[in-house]
């Protein structure tokens, strides 16, 4: 199906309003210009270049659009933004935009639709931009963003009803209509406002150990943490991104290390404003619990020890990631401080 008036994004380089549409294509009218403004005066001038760049995670990149107008004197359309892990774009149902807080306009209003509007045929526009900031995906995979152009106001269909596709079905969906087109992105780790990175070794015993993190005097703002090759809520990994607990208390996290395996501890840190004062510092603490089992064999063991109860993690979350506080046996326990100090 060909297009003859509206505004008109195209799915691959070098189609006009003429050509046949494609199944998978990247659209050089979507444009993800990364964390700075754009030019859109050159995006439109610069017709036949596609601007794309890599986009870093976790941080609030600039999306623009651009249309050629078909229609005999005036026309707009609202550009509605969706974006979908690559895997999952056969679910219309996953794809997350309307009321997603990851995608605002410029003034920050939660919103996920921008105006394209011409004067004249054969007028270039670009939009103002969509500030995308890209939730973090495992290395090494994807989103894909998909574009409904609403000719004159028309609203996109509630995507949420529409049943999952296969790959020939999905093709003929962007083939049979040409108000739909998609790009894939590539996404990059951004650099975070600070990193620290220790060492955590395993010893002749697989063992379950809980670390426990936190930022004492740290301004708000998020944080990972990342322990590759141990057993965590069925993974066989740690990783967990959200915000970084209140001054005081920690977070806590239950894992089991494998015998004589050796990692790293990463944890990352974003402000989201002020900044990192001196003296603030992160705290971590490996602690070794004794479970039923070990508690039995460790006083077969050692019976004429007896072993303190202790608290063994300090503060409260209600992050369901994590466990609360509670008392147990310790075996033993090490911990890091990393202070910031200029």
């Amino acid at each position: 199906m060909t297009q003859t008036s509206g505004i008109f994004l195209r799915q691959y380089m070098g189609q006009t309003e003429t050509s046949a549409r494609a199944g998978w294509a990247s659209s050089p009218d979507i444009i993800p210009n990364g964390t700075s403004p754009g030019d859109p005066q050159q995006f439109a001038r610069e017709y036949d270049t596609d601007f794309e760049q890599q986009l870093p995670m976790t941080r609030t990149n600039y999306i623009y659009f651009r249309g050629k107008n078909l229609t005999d004197g005036q026309a707009s359309a609202n550009v509605y933004l969706y974006y979908v892990e690559s895997s999952l774009i056969l679910w219309p149902n996953q794809w997350k935009g309307k009321g997603d807080p990851s995608i605002v306009r410029q003034d920050g209003t939660q919103a996920n639709d921008t105006l394209l509007k011409a004067e004249k045929k054969g007028e270039i526009v670009v939009s103002e931009p969509l500030l995308w900031t890209p939730p973090h995906l495992e290395w090494g995979k994807h989103y894909c963003m998909i574009v409904w152009i609403g000719q004159d106001g028309k609203k996109p269909p509630d995507f949420a009803g529409m049943p999952s596709m296969d790959d020939t079905q999905f093709q003929a969906f962007l083939v049979d209509n040409p108000f739909v087109t998609r790009n894939t992105v590539t996404l990059t780790e951004a650099p975070p406002d600070y990193k620290y990175t220790t060492q955590l070794q395993g010893t002749t015993d697989d063992l379950l150990l809980h670390i426990t993190v936190g930022f004492p005097q740290f301004p708000s703002g998020n944080y990972s943490i990342s322990i590759p090759g141990v057993k965590w809520q069925g993974k066989d990994n740690l990783y967990f991104q959200g915000a970084i607990p209140p001054d005081g208390q920690n977070h806590t996290y239950e894992i089991e290390l494998p015998q004589n395996y050796n990692t790293s501890i990463v944890i990352e840190y974003d402000k989201s404003s002020g900044t990192i004062p001196v003296g603030a510092a992160v705290k971590i603490d490996a602690i070794q619990p004794v479970s039923s089992f070990s508690q039995a064999r460790f006083y077969e063991r050692f019976p004429h020890l007896t072993l303190p109860l202790v608290y063994y993690a300090a503060g409260h979350t209600a992050f369901s990631t994590c466990i609360p506080i509670k008392k147990g046996f310790v075996l033993g326990q090490q911990r890091w401080v990393h202070k910031i100090e200029q």
